[in-house]
């Protein structure tokens, strides 16, 4: 798992380096580290495979010498200590992104603060400001998809539901619950869903995959009784373009228990399908 990113030699101006240069006064440029992403899409890579990080949208390497030992680092030793804890009702939470210009002339840089809040409409001011570090550090919450509106740039974080326990719970179990069910076809097939709000105080069962999201609702609702399940209609819809979507499935007269089977093998289909193209887009 590699996790050095060198930095890229400078590249040397035609007729050479002179003293007019700008390059003369701007301080040299720091190497980093593939687990200090500051952006979604490095947050994503990051998560994903260190080996698909390249140089840029990363935190500084902390290190003082080059090609250090990575695993003696503290950075790499943080990932096992207790993270800073998530205060906010539900499995799923979003990051707005706030970027802050520091520093004069040739000393600026962007600096973000990252406020955790319920969702895109709720002011970055009601939460609390976090930093990258402190994010990428939520290995128990899995990234979600973009989103680009009014207020500016943020994403979702979702916490994924532990594997359900099979219990035989079907159509005709009065505990039985729609969304659960469609969760569990998922988990039996490696996938983990999770069932979230859309807005509007509507539900779906949602599965975060590379690109964007995959949503399942039954009449705006993921948590019916399976008895008045009525059918999974489900889209893939894409971090560049959230209002976009490409139909995935359309149950039609099944009982909850095998709509939802249906449903997870087609949802798990359409990724084999599509896995090769359905790569994180509206990186910044």
């Amino acid at each position: 798992m590699p996790l050095y990113l060198p930095a890229p030699e400078p590249a040397r101006p035609p007729g050479g380096w002179n003293r007019l240069s700008l390059n003369a006064h701007i301080g040299s440029v720091d190497a980093q580290c593939a687990l200090r992403p500051r952006s979604w899409a490095a947050l994503h890579e990051s998560r994903r495979d260190t080996r698909l990080s390249q140089w840029g949208p990363y935190g500084a390497c902390v290190a003082a010498q080059e090609f250090p030992d990575c695993t003696a680092c503290p950075v790499f030793a943080a990932r096992n200590a207790p993270g800073r804890a998530v205060e906010v009702a539900g499995d799923r939470v979003f990051v707005r992104v706030e970027r802050r210009i520091i520093g004069e002339l040739f000393t600026a840089a962007p600096v973000d603060l990252l406020w955790l809040v319920s969702g895109p409409e709720v002011s970055r001011h009601d939460g609390e400001p976090w930093t990258w570090d402190e994010v990428s550090r939520l290995t128990d919450w899995e990234v979600g998809r973009r989103v680009l509106d009014e207020a500016g740039e943020g994403f979702w974080l979702h916490r994924p539901p532990a594997t359900p326990t099979p219990t035989g719970a079907g159509v005709g179990d009065p505990e039985a619950n729609a969304g659960e069910l469609l969760v569990l076809a998922l988990a039996e097939r490696g996938l983990a869903a999770a069932i979230a709000p859309t807005g509007g105080g509507c539900t779906a069962v949602a599965l975060t995959v590379p690109g964007g999201e995959i949503l399942s609702t039954d009449d705006a609702r993921a948590e019916h009784p399976a008895a008045d399940h009525e059918r999974w209609l489900t889209a893939f819809h894409p971090d560049y373009d959230p209002g976009d979507r490409t139909d995935v499935y359309d149950g039609h007269g099944l009982d909850a228990y095998r709509d939802a089977q249906a449903c997870a093998d087609a949802i798990a289909a359409w990724i084999g399908a599509n896995a090769r193209t359905s790569s994180p887009q509206g990186a910044s």
